[in-house]
């Protein structure tokens, strides 16, 4: 499991050795976090690494404000994978595939913005954790 442990306690986790395969699908990749006694969560990032870089595919609300969103960058997933918040008993943000393609074998990242309680600052860079997703079928994917 990847994870993130802030100086005054917040901690973010994601799955590990995450494997799928290409077609139907019920894989997750799972962002969960524990924060420490003030600490105030704004936004939740799900990035995808691709070319070169980790691109935002997804955000989600800690306090269930607004409804998890594909971004741009995540609209290929749109009509294959599911978003759900967290809530208070979870405390994990989830995006569960319906349907694994080859383009999906990616290392991915969850970034959290966050004001710290015990600071009252903002860290930057921003806390991340990471895991990737391992995709096999028929054909190797190339």
């Amino acid at each position: 499991m990847s994870s993130y442990s802030g100086a005054l306690g917040l901690t973010i986790t994601m799955n590990n050795n995450i494997v799928g395969v290409v077609g139907p699908s019920d894989v997750e990749i799972n962002c969960s976090y524990v924060k420490d006694t003030g600490d105030e969560l704004f936004l939740i990032s799900l990035k995808a690494f691709s070319k070169g870089t980790y691109n935002t595919i997804a955000t989600f609300s800690p306090h269930n404000t607004f409804p998890p969103a594909f971004t741009p960058g995540g609209q290929y997933l749109e009509n294959r994978a599911n978003l759900t918040n967290p809530t208070d008993g979870t405390n994990t943000a989830t995006l569960t595939f319906c349907q694994i393609e080859c383009e999906d074998e990616t290392d991915y990242q969850c970034e959290i913005n966050y004001l710290d309680g015990g600071t009252g600052d903002s860290p930057s860079p921003l806390p991340t954790a990471s895991t990737n997703l391992t995709v096999q079928g028929m054909q190797p994917c190339i």
